[in-house]
């Protein structure tokens, strides 16, 4: 998804550039062309970050990005690594982490789209076509179930408009802290998001406990404070990692199994990606699955109202056959 360029009066000092723009320097890095070749081909700014860097900007600094997440996180891993490496470093966490909540609500518009039509269905027939009906009819029990189903409805779209609300004011507070307790999904998002931070800084050389010193820079409060924290307050206490992350009751629980295994074997860097890339398709899966149930139940609304349909459009009929 393309950010917006700012061509504003504070041009001189913000350069906002596309991420797709990003992508294309990276793939130039390191295939033999000097910086203002790269960024001339590069960004349509390319002028305003040369004269950056003419002014003494370091590179990464010179890059702005809309998206404060994707700004915080480039901030971040540009800190400590090479260029090429805080891009790709910086797509993975952004891809794996905040794509794959845009691919969850990506998959529920559809069937939400057709459980609201259906609601609005059952809301037009119990409020314009019923009375029209009962006035020349005592049958009650098509009205009956049309009723009931509004009712049903009407709960069920109420209580998940209650459920949004609510996650979101806690969200804002910073008091879903129990949910990581509660529900696997959490934590494995969680637990995925401080691998991925982890094993890239694992490869620039950075021991675990500096990985975790730096990572108590993340602006996120739910990695800072359920997972980074912790661990960095527990090292520093003289207690190994593995008995940490065993009695950290928010992290993924598959994780210490990986970690245990990668480091008895030396090669923990190699073990963690295989972990990040199957809690990966687990998060996926576990999408994939509730967009499945919503679906069913949303054509079963389609259904019900299908034949709902159908009984009143031979209502008049059946009247007619008991004169």
């Amino acid at each position: 998804m393309k950010m917006e360029i700012s061509l504003t009066s504070r041009q001189d000092t913000i350069c906002w550039i596309y991420e797709q723009e990003i992508k294309d320097f990276y793939l130039l890095l390191d295939h033999g062309l000097d910086i203002q070749t790269m960024i001339s081909l590069c960004f349509k700014n390319g002028d305003s970050i040369i004269k950056k860097l003419e002014n003494g900007i370091s590179l990464n600094e010179s890059f702005c990005f809309k998206n404060k997440n994707f700004e915080n996180t480039f901030r971040f891993f540009s800190s400590f690594l090479p260029v090429k490496q805080s891009i790709y470093s910086t797509f993975q966490f952004m891809d794996d982490s905040y794509g794959f909540i845009k691919k969850c609500l990506k998959q529920l518009i559809y069937p939400s789209f057709i459980f609201l039509f259906c609601f609005f269905m059952i809301y037009f027939l119990s409020e314009s076509i019923l009375p029209f009906m009962d006035s020349f009819t005592s049958d009650n029990r098509l009205s009956f179930f049309i009723y009931l189903l509004k009712y049903i409805y009407t709960f069920i779209l109420l209580f998940l408009l209650f459920l949004i609300v609510s996650f979101l004011i806690l969200y804002k507070n910073h008091s879903l802290t129990f949910l990581f307790q509660k529900i696997s999904l959490f934590r494995k998002m969680l637990t995925h998001q401080f691998c991925i931070i982890f094993i890239n800084l694992l490869k620039a050389g950075i021991d675990t406990s500096t990985i975790l010193s730096y990572m108590e820079k993340i602006k996120s409060h739910y990695l800072n404070h359920l997972i980074v924290k912790p661990l960095f307050e527990g090292l520093q206490k003289g207690h190994t990692l593995e008995t940490i992350i065993k009695k950290n009751s928010y992290m993924d629980e598959h994780f210490l199994h990986f970690y245990t295994i990668g480091i008895q074997n030396n090669n923990l860097i190699e073990v963690l990606e295989i972990y990040i890339n199957r809690t990966k398709n687990q998060m996926e899966t576990y999408t994939k699955k509730f967009s499945v149930y919503v679906q069913i139940f949303s054509y079963t609304s389609v259904g019900l109202i299908a034949i709902l349909v159908y009984q009143i459009m031979f209502y008049p009929l059946n009247m007619l056959s008991g004169i």
